[in-house]
């Protein structure tokens, strides 16, 4: 999907639009903004640890395939060219010990293959497929097709059963021609090409760490915040820009400094104009919209409170929203409408820690027209109902509702019919035997996104 264009799956556009709505939308199991944050630093060192393993595993790979193997000094020669120095550290205790490591990972571990008859649909394939039992997928640092056809094809003709994977690799179209690559040239490569995967890994953690600890410092952090290129110290996030070395400086300075030389003013690794991040502006302290909210979560100059961090801050604005009109107008009641389950649930858990007090609408359920009774009556003690767009966009009134809050724009297959089911759900409240002067509608967009996009495409057809 590109911005601008209306071509995008359903499927597409219904992921991005829950992830615009509340970061834990993916699937992944994510409760709360820190566990995002915790799942992304787990994946990164995860990721060095799968490098580290590769590494090991290819170096005694190469021994055990290759009589005149000179890993080892391989190794130390690529580690020699590495710019973080962690990865360097590594590479260089791994070729220092490479005799030591090579005894450690056994000959079965090292020349391990299975052979899959199904592809990840359960469908049969019409020839089975061998693959190296290994942390990464051999096209990740053996990028040539016949390349990894040499690997492998090496690697079964050391096991004992000839007659399964070697069978197999022998019927190949490019067999004869990949084997006749040199293994010593298939093995180097691989290294040199995994220590650089070793290196982008360690960076990137480092990237990510230097931005957590960039927009959670506090006063006591203005060190942190200094522009080395002009000396200006206490910069303001939203001046500041990041390298993929993890180095700061304002954006104007960076962007004159690379302009003449691309390298990073601090470290001098080569840099580029599109390397550059800005660190983002919403990363600083959230402020409400007025003293009512202030209590200790979100008040003007505070950390983001545990409300706004457990659940976004899409959900937590439609939170406060809420609870604005609770405080004006206590007699009034609101419609909060989605498109999906698993959102409906999300909205109502952050309205309620919010202190809203909500009710959601079962569905598949005959409680739902007790729900809707109840509310429609003023029986029902909740000052805003959850509905679902696609299921309650229409149906019996709900006149006692003079507020409408859309989460997000309604994801359909067409833009006629998803502006068409978002006036059905404003005619719930809109219609005879409403009391109220006004209906109010709000619409909760997050900016530069599909969000945005889409919410600019309905309005059009408006």
């Amino acid at each position: 999907w590109r911005p601008g264009s209306r071509e995008a799956s359903l499927e597409a556009r219904a992921r991005l639009l829950r992830l615009c709505a509340h970061f834990g939308e993916d699937g992944g199991g994510d409760k709360s903004a820190g566990d995002a944050v915790e799942s992304v630093s787990k994946r990164k060192e995860q990721r060095i640890r799968d490098v580290e393993g590769q590494l090991a595993l290819e170096l005694a790979r190469g021994g055990h395939l290759c009589a005149a193997w000179q890993g080892a000094k391989g190794l130390a020669e690529f580690a020699a060219r590495l710019q973080n120095p962690q990865a360097k550290a590594f590479a260089e205790q791994l070729a220092s010990v490479a005799g030591q490591a090579a005894a450690a990972v056994q000959g079965a571990e090292a020349l391990r293959l299975r052979i899959t008859h199904v592809n990840k649909k359960g469908e049969p394939l019409k020839e089975p497929k061998v693959e190296l039992c290994q942390p990464l997928r051999p096209s990740e640092y053996c990028t040539d097709l016949k390349m990894r056809h040499r690997l492998k094809h090496a690697v079964a003709r050391k096991q004992a059963d000839l007659c399964t994977s070697n069978n197999i690799l022998c019927r190949s179209t490019i067999c004869r021609e990949a084997c006749k690559t040199r293994l010593e040239d298939v093995m180097s490569a691989s290294l040199a090409q995994l220590v650089r995967l070793l290196d982008e890994a360690h960076t990137s953690l480092r990237f990510w760490e230097q931005q957590l600890r960039s927009v959670n410092i506090g006063a006591s952090g203005s060190a942190d915040r200094t522009c080395v290129i002009c000396l200006e110290e206490d910069c303001s996030l939203s001046s500041l820009a990041i390298l993929p070395c993890a180095h700061i400086f304002h954006l104007h300075c960076l962007k004159a400094c690379l302009a003449a030389n691309p390298a990073c003013p601090h470290c001098r690794r080569p840099s580029a104009l599109r390397e550059v991040s800005q660190l983002q502006v919403e990363a600083e302290p959230t402020v409400v919209e007025d003293a009512m909210d202030d209590e200790d979560e979100g008040a003007p100059g505070s950390r983001l409170s545990a409300a706004d961090r457990a659940h976004g801050s899409k959900l937590s604005a439609v939170a406060r929203r809420l609870k604005r009109l609770r405080a004006e107008d206590p007699g009034a009641r609101a419609l909060v409408f989605v498109q999906w389950e698993g959102l409906e649930s999300e909205v109502a858990k952050a309205l309620q820690t919010h202190g809203v007090p909500v009710e959601r609408l079962p569905r598949g359920s005959m409680q739902s027209g007790k729900v809707l009774s109840a509310f429609q009556a003023g029986k029902s003690s909740a000052f805003a109902l959850v509905l679902s767009l696609e299921h309650c966009a229409s149906g019996s009134n709900l006149t006692v509702a003079s507020h409408v809050l859309f989460v997000h724009p309604m994801n359909a297959a067409t833009v006629d019919q998803a502006v068409a089911w978002e006036k059905q759900a404003l005619g719930r409240v809109r219609r005879v035997g409403q009391s109220r002067r006004e209906v109010h509608v709000y619409r909760f967009v997050t900016r530069n996104t599909i969000d945005e996009h889409v919410t600019l495409l309905h309005q059009q057809e408006a």
